[in-house]
């Protein structure tokens, strides 16, 4: 059956797409060629790939708009729906030259440039001119701070996206690419929000990344559509000028997201079959339990929208049948009384966000925690697209393997002992369960995960005297998962004793865990600070003790550079804030002023943010515009996404795709394997013919025999680094061979699959002191392993030159001082005669990942 839904106003219908088919591959490829959309990270969490999904609210009689990554989205899941990318909201175009420049030969010998005169010249000119003229104009008729509104006059179809102008003209891009996302989020809130404050603004941007401009500009830009814009913002806005192309341009009054009167019908579920892979999606939860029943032994998959495939790609990759499960009417709604909030399990965070806004809220009460946690996940592209049922539902599936999900909503339900109604699939029994519980029954069943539906949650709402704080510590403020977080709650009696307690938290356990004997530990007893050295003791001892339990499980799962000590410290951290966030609210006169800011909640109350840049104008007309801060008109082509960068250049028909196998071992000797019976080893030839039968788009294998004798095999600075490596690997990522396809995802995963099902790897014969690889610094220096000026096979430019700062005096360190004794030594000298104190220590930084945005 074939998807049907709205591009940039127009129908699309595919036929049986491949139910793993995202939107934003579907936008890129050859036969649609929209590449405003960009692919910079496919996980959700740069927002460059951001397009507008757009809904008919038959109650509201209007389209809702919101902003989606289209490279989490199947497209599948798009019957019904309205898509607009960057391309449909408006784009640039360049004016006639300011001077006509034309030739033409009419004889054998070319006319001197510039003296032929012939009627038809002429008139070109003349139009070119006349065209131009008018263009020019009709856009200074404009103010162009960036702020002023755009003329009624069209001089040039279409107009421009008005987010896009100002993102250019305030100098917000560079690059350009992660430009498209900030004017496509940009346009959907504009579309939600009619009168933004720069603070909304501000906040609207947590899901999109900049690695290059900065973020100064880009919220300049878009901070001159809020209501608060003011004189004084405006002055401090950094002058710019503009050339002559964007003066001319139309800039329209509004962004501009195309509806189709068509799209306003109510969408219809599809069924679709593609690649050996079922997409199904039922109308009812009877319907979807016939399903269930039908292909429980198909690697059933419920989605609804996807976003769990930035986290989890390969449990969405792997499952033969998907199932979408939007039209159940069950999972919808939000509503609350004096004593319960109800929400349904298909409510997106920003549904619920924008529930609890509408709502007055403390922030030491059940709803004040959920607000924190949930405005703390993810960032507003994904969150806008991310259901509550979903997020838990990562929780569950992967107690018992896989690398841990640490929820930081979840957290909090569970501390609050939110109560979870759902359907077993394959019983058909609606049970209802605290949070505790289903954690608890899913961990003594691991695969009762795969056939539950959450249909609703029903959180308690606390009685008076109750302080509930929700705790998050992370890498980034947003869009990063926890170190540690934690939901506490804790019930103070008129007599100021702690009458109930519940510590939870994240990040310890496979899922939200409690501190029982620490929550005993503090019953009964006064509210107070005093004893917490002896409550810090009993939580640190429980966390070691449940961190053993769980020793074997997480074994295999990365720290992130964490260790346990750091945890300990933060959920210690977090029960002290807890404590005097109690004392705060019912004994404010216990508490010294100098520790009060512990529990003041800080996050989110920053202020807006602002910046100012400045410039020097060289002296004399004879340095312009060089020393001008000018935007040209490339700058709109970028924010417009009307830019091809290498990765989107047209090629010729036929073209293949190419993708490297990589190692996964950081030192071995490796041999090509049979991907079903682990035979090893076998030739590259039996491989690929292993490979054809599976994948048929697979054109060929590369490895290092298709090198010709007479071709050089080793690059690098060295000269020592192998094109593919040949019986050894050497690192992490080395390329071992090359897939050769038809169709670039695919040729991906091809590439991805032998890399991890085809080669076999074994350690190498070498000294015990060397079969581990050197993968630190201090490792390199202990074992003297350490890379030579310049090796043998290099060329004399591979030299490494020792650079030292002229008049560097280094008399005052310790000579030949041990580098890997990180003592700290304080010591008293003299430097030119100044009596001076000398801290002197090794030490050490960790790996650095940049997350670049724009593909290589």
């Amino acid at each position: 059956m074939a998807v049907s839904f709205y591009l940039n106003g127009a129908p699309v219908s595919v036929d049986a797409p491949d139910p793993r088919l995202l939107l934003i591959d579907f936008l890129r490829s050859t036969e649609v060629d929209l590449k405003g959309a960009k692919k910079g990270c496919g996980q959700g969490g740069c927002g460059a790939c951001t397009v507008i999904l757009s809904e008919w609210d038959s109650e509201a009689n209007q389209a809702n708009h919101r902003s989606i990554n289209s490279c989490l989205r199947p497209v599948c899941s798009l019957n019904g729906f309205s898509i607009t990318t960057i391309e449909g909201t408006g784009g640039a175009k360049r004016l006639p030259p300011e001077h006509a420049v034309q030739s033409l030969s009419a004889s054998r010998a070319g006319a001197i440039f510039g003296t032929e005169s012939t009627p038809e010249l002429k008139a070109t000119h003349q139009h070119a001119a006349a065209t131009r003229e008018s263009a020019v104009q009709n856009g200074a008729r404009r103010k162009h701070t960036g702020t002023a509104e755009a003329s009624a006059s069209h001089t040039i179809d279409p107009s421009v996206n008005p987010v896009a102008y100002r993102l250019a003209v305030n100098n917000g891009s560079q690059c350009g690419y992660c430009s498209t996302g900030f004017v496509m989020n940009m346009s959907a809130f504009l579309a939600n929000h009619s009168k933004p404050t720069k603070k909304d603004i501000e906040e609207a941007f947590d899901g999109n990344i900049c690695r290059c401009t900065g973020y100064r500009p880009i919220l300049t830009a878009m901070k001159t559509f809020a209501v608060d814009w003011s004189a004084a913002d405006e002055a401090n806005r950094m002058p710019i000028n503009l050339d002559e192309q964007l003066k001319a341009q139309d800039v329209g009054d509004a962004v501009t997201i195309p509806f189709a009167d068509a799209a306003k019908a109510s969408p219809e579920p599809v069924k679709v079959s593609g690649a050996d892979r079922l997409w199904l999606m039922p109308r009812t939860v009877a319907e979807l339990i016939k399903m269930y029943r039908e292909h429980r032994n198909d690697d059933l998959y419920l989605l609804h929208a996807n976003t769990a495939f930035g986290v989890y790609r390969e449990d969405f990759l792997r499952s033969k049948t998907l199932v979408d499960i939007r039209f159940l009417d069950e999972l919808n709604g939000i509503s609350h009384d004096d004593a319960t909030l109800s929400i349904g399990a298909g409510a997106t965070y920003t549904e619920l966000l924008d529930y609890l806004k509408a709502m007055t809220l403390e922030e030491w009460t059940p709803l004040g925690a959920l607000q924190y946690m949930a405005h703390r996940t993810a960032g507003t592209v994904v969150r806008n697209a991310a259901t509550i049922g979903g997020n838990t539902m990562l929780v569950l599936k992967h107690i018992a393997n896989g690398e841990p999900f640490p929820s930081d909503l979840f957290t909090t339900l569970a501390a609050l002992d939110a109560q979870i109604e759902l359907v077993d699939l394959d019983s058909s029994d609606t049970r209802v369960l605290t949070a505790a519980q289903l954690v608890a029954t899913c961990e003594e069943a691991p695969n009762l995960a795969d056939r539950i539906l959450l249909t609703r949650y029903r959180v308690p709402l606390r009685a008076i005297g109750a302080v509930t704080q929700a705790h998050k510590v992370a890498l980034r403020d947003i869009n990063a998962h926890s170190i540690v977080n934690a939901t506490t709650v804790l019930q103070v009696d008129p007599d100021l004793n702690v009458s109930d307690a519940v510590l939870t938290f994240g990040g310890i356990a496979p899922y939200p865990w409690r501190a029982t004997k620490t929550q005993a530990q503090l019953v009964g007893r006064p509210l107070s600070l005093e004893g917490f050295d002896s409550i810090s003791a009993t939580l640190a001892d429980e966390i070691e003790a449940e961190r053993a339990r769980w020793s074997k499980r997480l074994a295999d799962v990365g720290n992130d550079g964490f260790t346990l000590a750091y945890r300990i410290q933060l959920a210690t951290a977090y029960v002290y804030k807890a404590l005097v966030a109690a004392l705060l609210q019912h004994a404010p006169d216990k508490v010294p002023e100098s520790i009060r800011s512990a529990a003041r909640p800080t996050w989110g109350h920053w202020p807006v943010s602002a910046g100012s840049q400045h410039y020097k104008r060289r002296p004399g007309p004879s340095m312009a515009p060089v020393s001008e801060p000018y935007v040209k008109l490339m700058a709109l082509y970028q924010t417009s996404g009307q830019v091809k960068y290498t990765h989107e250049i047209d090629v010729p028909p036929k073209t293949l795709q190419a993708a490297f196998v990589q190692s996964k071992r950081a030192l071995a000797d490796f041999c090509f394997k049979h991907p079903e019976t682990g035979v090893a080893p076998i030739t590259a030839e039996a491989l690929a013919e292993n490979l054809a039968e599976r994948f048929p788009s697979l054109v060929r294998l590369v490895t290092h025999e298709d090198i010709p004798l007479h071709g050089v095999k080793n690059l690098g600075m060295g000269g020592d680094q192998p094109v593919f490596a040949e019986r050894r690997v050497s690192y992490v990522g080395q390329s071992i061979a090359l897939i050769v396809g038809r169709h670039e995802t695919e040729t991906d995963e091809i590439a991805a699959f032998v890399s991890e099902h085809c080669i076999d790897y074994r350690p190498v014969d070498w000294a015990p002191e060397w079969v581990a690889p050197v993968l630190t610094l201090p490792d390199a220096i202990q074992r003297g392993s350490v890379f030579p000026d310049y090796p043998e096979s290099a060329p004399f430019v591979s030299h490494i030159w020792k650079i030292i700062r002229k008049d560097s005096e280094f008399g005052w360190t310790t000579p030949d001082k041990n580098p890997l004794a990180k003592d700290i030594v304080v010591r008293d000298a003299k430097l030119d005669a100044a009596p001076c104190k000398i801290v002197e220590s090794t030490q050490s930084c960790g790996g650095q990942i940049h997350f670049y945005m724009e593909t290589q």
